[in-house]
């Protein structure tokens, strides 16, 4: 199953390792420095317009969205109940 997580991106949900609230994970000086050094290496997907509000890890890729964490977590749920 694939979920929609901002703009034109999309996730397989048995890829994605974990999705963080923007807000309280960055707070967290190694947290920060380890999105630094994702984009770095060229790891960090943008795929917000808006302020960032969630970072999804998926594999070795970090992606930035817009939506909250609550709703891509809702988004993946009901998938799975659809089935």
């Amino acid at each position: 199953m694939y979920v929609h997580i901002g703009q034109e991106h999309i996730v397989r949900t048995k890829n994605i390792i974990g999705i963080f609230d923007m807000d309280t994970a960055t707070v967290a000086k190694q947290t920060k420095k380890w999105l630094q050094q994702k984009e770095i290496k060229g790891k960090l997907v943008q795929c917000s317009k808006d302020i960032p509000k969630s970072f999804i890890v998926s594999g070795e890729r970090v992606i930035i969205s817009d939506l909250n964490p609550a709703t891509i977590k809702g988004r993946i749920q009901k998938g799975q109940n659809r089935r």
